[in-house]
Order: C-alpha cells, then sequence, then structure tokens
C-alpha cells in the first residue's frame, strides 16, 4: 500500500510545468528532478546545532525492502556525518527532545485520489519550541527542501530513496556547513 497526499488539480497543473519545462529543475540520469526550498535564516536556525534524531516517513514496505531502504539510509547519513545507531531513543523528557532530521517519501495524489506520476521526497529540520501562552513544548520546521521525481507505474517506490535522499542530503550538508565547521551527527533508531 503506498501512501498518498492529496494536490489540488492548480499544483499538479504548476508541479507539471515545473517538473517537465523548468528552467531550475535538473536532468539526472534522464529523470527530471524539481527542487523547491523554504528556510528560514540559516545562521540563526542551524548555528551550533551538532547532532540530529534522524528519522524516516516512507510507505509501507515490506520487511525485507525497508532493511534494504534503511541500509541505503543507513550508507548516505554516514557520508554526510557521524551516524550512531543508538539501542534505544534519545528523546526523553519533552524539554529535550533533540533537532529531528526528517526524510519523507510520498506518492502525489490528485484530489479525486488518483495517483500521479509523481514522486515527492522531502527533508525537514525540526526543532522543539516552547509556545510562550501555553507553555506548551511543539516542533517547528525551521529548514525544508523538496524534490519531484516522475514516478513510471510499473517502478517500486524505495527505488528512489537512495537518489532522492543523496541529493536532499548533499543540499543539507552544502547548508549545514555554511555556519558549522564540524560534520553533524545522524541518530538513527536501528
Amino acid at each position: 500500500m503506498r501512501m498518498k497526499k492529496k494536490i489540488s488539480p492548480t499544483l499538479f497543473f504548476l508541479l507539471t510545468i515545473f517538473v517537465f519545462a523548468s528552467p531550475y529543475a535538473t536532468e539526472t540520469n534522464k529523470e527530471t528532478l524539481y527542487v523547491e526550498e523554504n528556510s528560514f535564516n540559516l545562521k540563526q536556525t542551524l548555528e551550533g546545532i551538532t547532532s540530529f534524531e534522524f528519522q524516516a516517513k516512507l510507505p509501507n514496505l515490506s520487511k525485507e525492502t525497508l532493511e534494504k531502504a534503511n541500509r541505503a539510509i543507513q550508507q548516505q547519513l554516514g557520508i554526510q556525518g557521524k551516524l550512531q545507531l543508538p539501542d534505544t531513543p534519545t528523546q526523553t523528557d519533552p524539554k529535550s527532545i533533540p533537532p529531528i532530521l526528517q526524510y519523507e517519501l510520498t506518492d502525489l495524489a490528485s484530489e479525486r485520489g488518483e495517483l500521479l506520476e509523481i514522486v515527492k521526497a522531502s527533508l525537514l529540520v525540526l526543532v522543539p519550541v516552547e509556545i510562550m501562552q501555553t507553555k506548551k513544548m511543539a516542533l517547528a520546521c525551521i529548514w525544508e527542501k523538496n524534490c519531484y521525481v516522475r514516478h513510471p507505474k510499473e517502478t517500486s517506490l524505495d527505488a528512489f530513496i537512495p537518489k532522492t535522499l543523496h541529493y536532499l542530503l548533499d543540499e543539507f550538508s552544502a547548508r549545514y556547513s555554511l555556519v558549522n565547521s564540524e560534520k553533524p551527527t545522524f541518530n538513527m533508531q536501528k
């Protein structure tokens, strides 16, 4: 079962234009990759952060495919920084939640629920914040990069993990290194 994310016809039209005709698109292995980035001032948001809890939100995959995907993810994280595989979660107290680097992979769907032949891969940096009025903790996204790739129906969704994660992590590392001299540590649950 594949995860679906519904989009409006207008957004679908715009994505189609960007994916197939955008001067901002890049050609990689004869597949078009459209990219968008949302971020705040990197110096204020990423400076001094040395480690991230890594989370992957992937579609429902078989155990074998998930293990293969995790190996690909671990390999990419090891290239971009120091990978740690703790046995227990590093999050204990809600006020001490570490920054999270979250990777998501989803198929896009029309408003009618029909799968489009487009995959959206996202990498986000989420940090804990305290809402002043309620004194409750929440996660806020301080950086996000998305890429969209054509997804022929005969191709399994997990086939896009190594390529999209490599691209998104390269982009993250380039931004991260602008304000930090050391590579980050990634904590990923086994």
